[in-house]
């Protein structure tokens, strides 16, 4: 934990840490994936490369937002990509966007939040990402 704050505060690039992390996340236990999320999420900043935290994302959506996994994980991952993303808005492409994005017609309510959220943000940040059905009225296409 000490060491992701540090990255995270002082922008250091200590690329070794994100492999790492990396092992840790098959763990399917409430509270300790809470925290190695919250670690993750805390060590990413801008001069981090984006090729760094794709492994991450991609082991996140395989094992947390799956049809397989309870709800509560899907939305813990949902929310936790979300988080990242805000950090680096880059790392992921369109086809794990519009996967993210289908979880919006989910039967339970808190992960079609999540996905709704995960939606209206690149609705703010990268429209052009977004599928078409996503993007929007009022969203302004970027030139």
């Amino acid at each position: 934990r000490l060491v992701s704050r540090l990255i995270g505060r002082h922008n250091l690039m200590i690329l070794q840490f994100y492999p790492f992390v990396l092992r840790y996340l098959n763990s399917h236990d409430k509270e300790k994936i809470g925290e190695i999320f919250a670690m993750i999420i805390e060590s990413c900043h801008d001069l981090v490369p984006p090729e760094d935290i794709k492994p991450i994302i991609e082991k996140i959506i395989n094992n947390y937002v799956t049809d397989y996994c309870s709800a509560q994980h899907i939305t813990i991952g949902l929310n936790a990509t979300r988080e990242i993303l805000t950090r680096m808005p880059l790392a992921l492409d369109a086809a794990q966007i519009e996967y993210m994005c289908d979880f919006k017609q989910n039967k339970n309510k808190s992960v079609r939040a999540a996905a709704k959220s995960l939606v209206n943000f690149f609705r703010d940040v990268c429209p052009q990402l977004l599928p078409k059905k996503y993007v929007g009225r009022f969203t302004e296409p970027a030139t």
